[in-house]
């Protein structure tokens, strides 16, 4: 082993074992990529993923939120590569500012990497062709030039690839929760966090509490003359006091602004919205939550009106009879359209419009969109969004929205 740290710690490719195929690694270093892209003939706007022996090494060059130990906790060592936002700017050949990393459970890998720091965690292969599983073989057949790639002794299992996720970042908070699955491959999601054990039930029933008790501890405080931050700030310091971590950014709605609005780091205005972003008397606001327990998700709302008036009393009526109205239909091998069409009935008899380009969702343990929409209007049988039905044991989040039908003043 010594032989190969000397190697690539030069500039160097070598060929490591990992739990499922052999990597050819190099330092994060613009020549020693020059040399890895030329041996494995791979596209230069491919980037490649980096092996560390561990998310604290990994620390060093991306950011890496504490929720992402949880989710490598939950997961088979070495199953999960994970693409996280760069603390610097990187080579675009490693992603540029969003890096992939894996960590790795290999034994050699382990020990190599932390003599080496982070290298490059390729498959040892020329691009479209079938990698071999032994190292050294793996390095024997990628030297199609004179320069040396060193071979480290073992053989690799074999098997899918690991899992590609993205941990996206909103309103570049490293803290934001928002997974998505880009290959599927030794780690695997959706099915596998399907609610069977009481364990795992509690913590999406006690997720689904703190957002609750979050709205009703919070909208005492939407009052008039009080600004829409402070209240931000407020609910997701509740959130962490109960046991909680913000599955994504506390968002604050206002008139016709129908939902998601979040402030941005300069506190600025939505686009459109005229004035101070300070609640006045009248304002319909809208208030939506998100928590998660070790990843199973709580996604709650609310609807207020500033000053208790009574301007918009039957509109959220009508908003919480068109969600009663669809919970009641939500039972094994519903059809989606007959979900959305008892909530299309409950706005319309309260004499409000459903709005049709917003819609629940599903929810999988550490994906808030897990890829399933759910209508809240007759979309009817045919419609290729909505395809499916509820399935038992799914987590979903029914999400109506009404509207008065009253149109902006051009």
């Amino acid at each position: 082993m010594e032989e190969a740290i000397e190697w690539v710690l030069s500039g160097g490719c070598i060929v490591y074992p990992t739990s499922t195929l052999p990597a050819l690694g190099c330092i994060p270093d613009s020549n020693a990529l020059d040399r890895l892209y030329e041996i494995k003939g791979r596209n230069s706007g491919a980037p490649v993923s980096l092996g560390v022996v561990s998310l604290s090494q990994a620390s060093e060059i991306v950011h890496a939120p504490d929720d992402v130990n949880e989710i490598l906790d939950v997961f088979p060592e070495g199953s999960l590569t994970i693409i996280l936002r760069a603390k610097n700017e990187m080579d675009s050949r490693l992603g540029g500012n969003k890096v992939a990393v894996r960590v790795v459970s290999n034994r050699t890998a382990k020990e190599l990497l932390s003599k080496t720091g982070p290298l490059t965690a390729t498959s040892a292969n020329i691009s479209g062709q079938e990698p071999l599983l032994d190292c050294v073989e793996a390095a024997e057949s990628l030297r199609r030039t004179e320069e040396s790639i060193v071979g480290v002794d073992g053989v690799c299992e074999g098997g899918p690839p690991s899992t590609l996720i993205a941990w996206h970042t909103v309103c570049e908070s490293p803290e934001s929760l928002s997974i998505e699955v880009i290959r599927e491959g030794k780690g695997k999601f959706g099915g596998s966090f399907v609610m069977v054990e009481e364990q795992d039930l509690k913590q999406w029933r006690d997720a689904g509490h703190v957002a609750r008790r979050t709205l009703e501890g919070i909208k005492g405080e939407i009052v008039e003359g009080k600004e829409w931050s402070e209240v931000i700030d407020s609910a997701e310091r509740f959130i962490r006091r109960h046991g909680g971590k913000a599955a994504f950014p506390v968002t604050i709605s206002v008139n016709e602004m129908a939902a998601h609005y979040t402030s941005n780091t300069e506190l600025t205005p939505p686009e459109g919205f005229e004035g101070e972003m300070i609640f006045q008397k009248g304002d319909l606001v809208k208030l939506d939550v998100g928590v998660h327990i070790k990843g199973a998700l709580g996604d709650n709302a609310l609807t207020v009106e500033v000053g208790n008036g009574g301007e918009h009393t039957e509109q959220i009526r009508a908003a919480r009879e068109a969600r009663d109205a669809a919970i009641e239909k939500m039972h094994p091998g519903t059809p989606w359209h007959v979900v959305g069409e008892a909530a299309q009935q409950a706005s319309i008899d309260a004499g409000f419009e459903p709005i049709r380009n917003l819609s629940g969702h599903k929810m999988e343990r550490w994906n808030l969109h897990s890829g399933v929409s759910i209508p809240m209007f007759a979309c009817g049988p045919n419609n290729p969004g909505y395809k499916g039905e509820v399935e038992a044991g799914g987590v979903y989040a029914i999400e109506p929205f009404n509207t008065t039908g009253k149109k902006w003043d051009d």
